[in-house]
Formats: structure tokens, sequence, C-alpha cells
């Protein structure tokens, strides 16, 4: 049995949530809430002292990184990584180093969309021997089909697949504490805006 997700094991991986590519790739999950996923894990892994890495692609043809990562990761923002031709963020080798440094076993990946980036980024790091989470919901594509499709693979390939709520949950023992009450802050900030 694989173990457990927690603050202190696992890291936070965001790859290609881009202006450009969400408006043109994103229809389901609706953009909004993806968008709102993406910031709800970052503000969570920031909380919680969780490492980000933060990559995108070719940002003069997809548009920089949302401007809500950068306000709720400022410093991982700065730190982006920004590939120009790898569709697995695990073939550049800065980001492998990057998540590397991290010195953690467990990776929750998100990326744009589900079945480009996401899926072989996470397929990536499954090969590099990270126990992988993929945020479902802080993903996205064009039909329910794909990303449908995605899911099956993935799965098949021994990723787990997570909700935005299921992993900001794992990081916290009780709702009850102030770690607790900012969980439950931040994914009520996320339904807000559209999770």
């Amino acid at each position: 049995m694989r173990s457990s997700f927690t603050k202190d094991n696992v890291a936070l991986l965001l790859v290609d949530h881009q202006t450009a590519v969400i408006d043109r790739l994103v229809k389901v999950p609706p953009p909004e809430a993806v968008k709102a996923n993406a910031v709800a894990l970052a503000r969570a892994a920031r909380r919680f002292g969780v490492p980000i890495v933060l990559s995108c692609s070719a940002e003069q043809h997809n548009g920089m990184l949302i401007p809500e990562l950068e306000e709720a990761a400022p410093d991982d923002y700065r730190e982006r990584i920004e590939r120009q031709t790898t569709v697995d963020a695990f073939d550049d080798p800065r980001v492998s180093a990057a998540v590397r440094a991290t010195g953690r076993t467990h990776l929750v990946v998100a990326g744009v969309g589900s079945e480009v980036c996401g899926f072989n980024t996470a397929l990536g790091a499954r090969r590099e021997g990270y126990d992988v989470q993929f945020a479902v919901d802080a993903c996205g594509t064009l039909t329910e089909f794909y990303h449908d499709i995605v899911l099956r693979r993935l799965e098949s390939e021994g990723v787990r697949l997570a909700t935005t709520p299921m992993i900001l949950s794992g990081l916290v023992t009780s709702f009850g504490g102030a770690d607790g009450l900012e969980i439950v802050r931040i994914l009520a900030e996320a339904g807000r805006t559209g999770r």
C-alpha cells in the first residue's frame, strides 16, 4: 500500500496554467473552475510550507501564467520555469531538477490541458519514481470525452486521481484548528469563483 500525501512529503507542480492556453483549450471543467482550483492548491501549499514548482510553455505564444497564481505564490511565480518545446515538463532538466530539489517523494500535478502537458507530466513524474496525485479539477480540455479518457489512462498507469478538496483536506488532521479553518476558507473562496 502506498503512503499518504501529507504536507511533509508532498510538493506541488503546476504546468501551463497560462492565459491564452486556458482561453483556447479549456472548456471542461469550466475555465474559471480550473483557475480557481489551481490557485487554491497554490495558496494552500504556500500556507503549509509545501514546495511549489511552476512551469509554463512559450509565454510569447501561450501568454503568461494566470495573474492569480502570481498573487497566490509570488516567489514561485518569479522563479517559474519556461519551457520552449517540451510537452512533459519532466523532459526539461530544469523542471525535474527543481522538483528533485524539494526532497519530496509525493507530487501533486495539475497541467493545462489535461490530455497534453497534464497527462504527459504526470506520467513523467511516475517514471521519475514519484507517487503522483493528479488534480483532476485543476486541469482542463475541450470535451468531457477527452478529460475522461485522460483520467482513465492515468489511473491505469498508477497515478492517483484526486479533487482539490481531497488534496487540501489531506494537509490537515482536523477542521477544528487554525489549519483546518484555513483550508475551509481557501476552499470556500475557490467555490465562490466557480469550483
